[in-house]
């Protein structure tokens, strides 16, 4: 007979916890968005730089 511990704590984790794909990024506010993008778009920018940078010396 096999042991069900193991099934029925992770049941009870994803219970409690909910799954990493129930996350709503649709309701994450347009300020928030838009600052994770100018995030991005700046170390984007930051390693074209480097990279030219580097080349032009």
């Amino acid at each position: 007979m096999p042991n069900n511990e193991y099934n029925d704590v992770t049941e009870h984790q994803k219970r409690i916890e909910g799954k990493l794909t129930d996350m709503n990024v649709k309701g994450t506010p347009k300020r928030i968005k838009w600052i994770g993008y100018g995030i991005i778009i700046f170390f984007v920018i930051l390693i074209l730089t480097m990279t030219i940078g580097v080349f032009i010396n």
